[in-house]
């Protein structure tokens, strides 16, 4: 099973369309895109709303990215979280398909998450939410 991990917050929408010609699989992660069927609570609407304001340019690419992946034919999952914290130890990955479950995630256990999610089909064509 050929699989590309990326780590990146943004990709340009031309790489992007390139390499979804190719890939049969694809991992993203990505700040906290809302997306239509969210059922977020009021502070992380509010979080929300701070974002589409601070970064609106960067927020409609994200949502341009998620539609070609949408009408793609891989089998991709986007991940999205709010912060980088790192931590010393890992830590418990909390998962949620519809909000934010924290505010934070270790590096180290955004990989274990994307790893696991290799042989794990649960979440693919999906956009969950984790954090520690």
């Amino acid at each position: 099973m050929d699989v590309t991990l990326s780590s990146t917050h943004s990709v340009s929408l031309t790489k992007l369309s390139l390499y979804t010609a190719k890939l049969p699989r694809w991992l993203f992660r990505w700040g906290s895109l809302d997306i239509d069927g969210d059922k977020k609570s009021i502070l992380n609407k509010i979080e929300a709303m701070a974002f589409r304001l601070l970064y609106s340019e960067m927020i409609e690419d994200k949502r341009k990215e998620l539609q070609l992946l949408q009408t793609s034919r891989l089998d991709w999952t986007l991940v999205r979280l709010l912060f980088i914290k790192e931590h010393r130890k890992s830590q418990a990955i909390k998962e949620d398909a519809f909000d934010m479950p924290g505010f934070n995630i270790s590096s180290r256990d955004i990989a274990r998450f994307m790893i696991e999610q290799i042989h794990n089909s649960s979440y693919i064509g999906k956009t969950p939410f984790i954090s520690n």
